[in-house]
């Protein structure tokens, strides 16, 4: 595929997993994220928020991609994760992209496990993520295969479908998120500062701060070795694909 570069954003550790299939060479999503001007192809591969395209990757594409020299670019690919609902996300991407002058040339979706606490605050027991990835990773093997061979794939929503995503184009910026709660039992140890893809979380002291600029990934709340982190109603934590190697790639 020549100069094929991969984007990724992931917080919980989802994409990030599935983005490792199709790189060796997976670079994350953020403000400082550059596009070289040899770039022949480009990879998006990200989770859905709030049945769209998370802000960071949105900006990414306004920012970043747009002012690239698009003249090198002739395929563009996109892999989506979501729990089971990416809705119109398909066509906002390929509208987002078409914006800045770029034609999506394939995308797919999988289903992945949810960290998404409003959503299931219950987290995912390792049993139940395991079976979910493994069905996730056979499907990604075929999408890799077909990206390889630069197919064309294109979301297939009738027209009644597209037309609502139109009108019901979500745009979400990071705010402040006031049902996340530290308590006294943090101790210092930074892992949520690092997991953290927009840089949100400080510390006073030993003790971690969130910030105002969160997009409820809710990474945080699962990265956390003792429980300091709480959100209302929430049981147990999601124990976050390749952690470590997420961490230490965040760069943090």
């Amino acid at each position: 595929m020549g100069k094929n570069k991969v984007f990724c954003y992931s917080a919980t550790g989802n994409s990030y997993h599935i983005a490792k299939m199709f790189s060796d060479d997976v670079t994350l999503i953020d403000e400082n994220t550059e596009i070289s001007d040899e770039t022949e192809s480009i990879g998006l591969i990200f989770p859905v928020y709030a049945f769209s395209i998370p802000y960071p990757v949105r900006m990414f594409i306004r920012n970043k991609i747009a002012k690239c020299n698009k003249d090198n670019i002739r395929y563009v690919f996109a892999i989506i994760t979501s729990a089971g609902l990416p809705l119109w996300v398909q066509d906002h991407l390929e509208r987002e992209l078409g914006n800045i002058g770029i034609a999506l040339s394939y995308v797919r979706t999988l289903r992945m496990p949810t960290g998404y606490l409003p959503l299931k605050k219950k987290a995912c027991s390792d049993e139940k993520r395991d079976e979910i990835v493994r069905k996730a990773e056979e499907k990604a093997s075929r999408y890799r295969e077909e990206v390889r061979n630069e197919e064309i794939h294109l979301p297939g929503n009738g027209i009644s479908y597209r037309l609502i995503g139109h009108f019901t184009n979500t745009f979400f910026p990071p705010a402040e998120n006031d049902k996340l709660k530290v308590s006294e039992k943090c101790i210092g140890c930074g892992k949520c500062r690092k997991i953290c893809p927009t840089k949100n979380i400080h510390f006073e002291g030993a003790t971690a701060k969130i910030g105002g600029n969160c997009v409820s990934c809710y990474a945080c709340y699962h990265v956390c070795p003792v429980d300091a982190i709480s959100y209302k109603g929430a049981k147990g934590r999601y124990h976050i694909l390749s952690e470590d190697e997420l961490i230490q790639k965040r760069g943090n």
